[in-house]
């Protein structure tokens, strides 16, 4: 299972979105129901944890979720 938000940044606030794909639109996404249990547990958790460590000056850009085995998963930010 694998899943990829972008990450968006909104006044010193960090979360994953998506787009309408008829709108364009982008929606906030804090869970994903269609995604497996791992993959919410650690969209739950990881941003919290970027914004503890006050990482939210790099621009994340992308998240990428990809489940590897049971209670395995890849998580790879990727930023400019």
């Amino acid at each position: 299972m694998r899943a990829e938000f972008r990450v968006w940044h909104d006044q010193g606030d960090l979360y994953h979105i998506m787009f309408d794909q008829a709108t364009k639109q982008r929606y906030r996404v804090d869970s994903f129901p269609i995604a497996n249990q791992l993959i919410n547990q650690m969209m739950q958790a990881i941003l919290p944890l970027l914004k503890a460590k006050d990482l939210t000056h790099l621009f994340f850009h992308n998240a990428y979720y990809l489940e590897i085995g049971e209670n395995f998963i890849i998580i790879r930010l990727i930023y400019v």
